[in-house]
């Protein structure tokens, strides 16, 4: 991964004299990235700069592609796929991509490795069988699985459906959620179509799908966290956190709607998080420019670094009382 950057391969070698190789209980990897004294090198370094560097090793490390966040192990862009699958099914992108990440450990885990299945999809759910099934019907794959019962974790041998790609087990998952039944009605009724993700996943959590007492919490802290409302669609496409709710109680106006800005900014400091706390910024999108990255994506700063050019534009836009709400 590093070679294909421009990098010379030096190859892998073997040391027991390094201390932090010597004395970590985990088999240990130092990856040099370039010599800082050869100019080549250090020009090299500058031209792709540490993001694409740490992505690369990342990569290196799981063997897999990343992207936005998320570990795609057989190469597939599951957001895009997400995308395309709500437009399909009604199933909010956001809450199936954070079910993903949770169930599959971010395409690392051990399912979605060998069998592709990264939701976690038993052979058998509840004696049910959905139209549109995308399983064969056949594959399996077999692993221990902890499950909650009686108010403690139990270890049991399970049967997992296992796909040939991704995309089967996300089309598997969705017709699932659209189609699986509790004796004569839907298991999940309401769920196509809702536009919050907060109620869509209490649908799901209620409907059975989960036992972890806190999986409602889970899925939410992640859409939170990594900013997922910006895969949901609208009737106008994909959307930076406008297409579903935040979730707020009843009667109260998302803070994601499309027509909300932040409060117009008439004082006199230049730094971005003075500005952001003065217009109502809430504090989990102030401090380090990660943090404040969703609000810079939600106003058409795609590659947020946290710059100087970038921060003057944002508070050009606060100025203006433009500053579009995440």
């Amino acid at each position: 991964k590093m070679a294909a950057l421009g990098f010379t391969n030096r190859g892998v070698k073997t040391s027991t004299s390094l201390y932090v190789l010597k004395n970590t209980k985990s088999p240990a990897l130092l990856i040099e990235v370039c010599f800082v004294d050869d100019k080549d090198d250090c020009n090299l370094y500058k031209k792709v700069g540490a993001d694409k560097i740490g992505k690369a090793i990342a990569e290196g490390l799981v063997n897999a592609e990343l992207s936005n966040g998320v570990c795609h192990p057989s190469g597939g862009n599951d957001t895009s796929l997400k995308t395309s699958d709500q437009k399909r099914t009604g199933i909010l992108a956001s809450v199936s991509l954070a079910q993903f990440i949770l169930e599959s450990d971010y395409g690392r885990s051990e399912l979605a490795q060998a069998a592709n299945n990264c939701f976690g999809m038993k052979k058998n759910l509840s004696g049910n069988s959905w139209p549109d099934s995308a399983w064969d019907g056949k594959s399996v794959y077999r692993k221990p699985t902890k499950e909650h019962v009686n108010g403690k974790y139990i270890t049991v041998t399970a049967e997992f459906r296992k796909y040939p790609d991704i995309a089967k087990s996300i089309a598997d998952h969705s017709a699932y959620l659209l189609g699986a039944m509790n004796g004569k009605k839907k298991r999940y009724v309401g769920l196509k179509g809702e536009t919050s993700y907060k109620k869509a996943i209490t649908i799901i959590k209620n409907g059975g799908y989960a036992t972890s007492p806190d999986y409602i919490k889970k899925i939410c802290g992640l859409i939170e966290k990594y900013n997922l409302t910006r895969y949901d669609v609208s009737s106008n496409g994909p959307s930076s956190g406008s297409a579903s709710s935040s979730g707020n109680s009843a009667g109260k106006k998302p803070a994601s709607d499309t027509a909300g800005y932040y409060k117009k900014y008439t004082g006199k400091s230049i730094h971005i998080n003075d500005v952001f706390k003065a217009v109502g910024v809430q504090e989990k999108f102030r401090g380090g420019y990660m943090k404040r990255k969703p609000v810079a994506s939600r106003n058409g700063i795609s590659n947020y670094k946290g710059t100087e050019s970038q921060n003057l534009k944002l508070i050009k836009l606060a100025k203006a009382g433009k500053l579009k709400k995440v």
